[in-house]
């Protein structure tokens, strides 16, 4: 790689061993995208961090769709991690945040704090319906 920033990462040789593959996304009643991401990204990723909200993007309360359809997922349960923020949790300096702009660094903070810090963990991040090639996730892996 000619970026000096990156030569030590982007060396075009194998890593010594493989890292967790960490795929975070918002999830709120697309089911059957999820099960297609599931099923496609299954292989390569390690942990599957899907956010759901208790409220719809103009803060409406509404119920759980995953947590009502966990049977559907079973293949999967132990690769998902299932996270429902709460209200203070939405919070930045007392104002609500945008439920767009939250889940990113929201969930990777709560997954390091649940699982620990990890330097051979790598982070993907998208929207339910957006899959990574997952012969990409495979040359990060």
């Amino acid at each position: 790689c000619a970026n000096a920033i990156y030569r030590k990462i982007l060396t075009g040789r194998p890593r010594p061993s493989p890292v967790k593959v960490v795929d975070v996304f918002p999830f709120n009643m697309e089911l059957d995208l999820l099960e297609l991401r599931l099923w496609e990204l299954d292989p390569v990723v390690d942990v599957f961090v899907i956010a759901e909200y208790a409220w719809d993007h103009k803060w409406s309360p509404k119920p759980p769709t995953f947590l009502r359809n966990t049977k559907r997922f079973d293949r999967f349960l132990h690769k998902i991690f299932h996270v429902i923020p709460t209200e203070e949790q939405m919070r930045v300096d007392g104002v609500l945040v945008n439920i767009e702009k939250h889940p990113r660094l929201f969930l990777v903070k709560h997954y390091v704090d649940t699982f620990g810090p990890s330097k051979s963990t790598v982070f993907v991040f998208g929207d339910v319906d957006e899959f990574p090639s997952t012969q990409h996730l495979w040359y990060l892996k």
